[in-house]
């Protein structure tokens, strides 16, 4: 099993490369890559800027656990 956030797993379901949404969330690439790997926090201002360009349904905060995936 290999530990991801949602967020990369919702990426891959949107066919969506981090560069592209890192774009549509007004953030640098590399910024938006450290979130997406969790090795930055999404904070509470970039967190649902980010759920709502990328069109999250949810509870912003749920976008960005580390789920289980095989």
């Amino acid at each position: 099993m290999k530990r991801v956030t949602k967020l990369k797993q919702y990426l891959g379901e949107k066919c969506l490369t981090q560069r592209e949404a890192a774009g549509m969330c007004g953030l640098k690439p590399q910024t938006f890559g450290r979130i997406v790997t969790g090795a930055e926090p999404p904070y509470s201002k970039r967190g649902p800027r980010i759920a709502e360009a990328l069109g999250w349904d949810g509870d912003w905060q749920d976008l960005f656990e580390v789920i289980e995936v095989e």
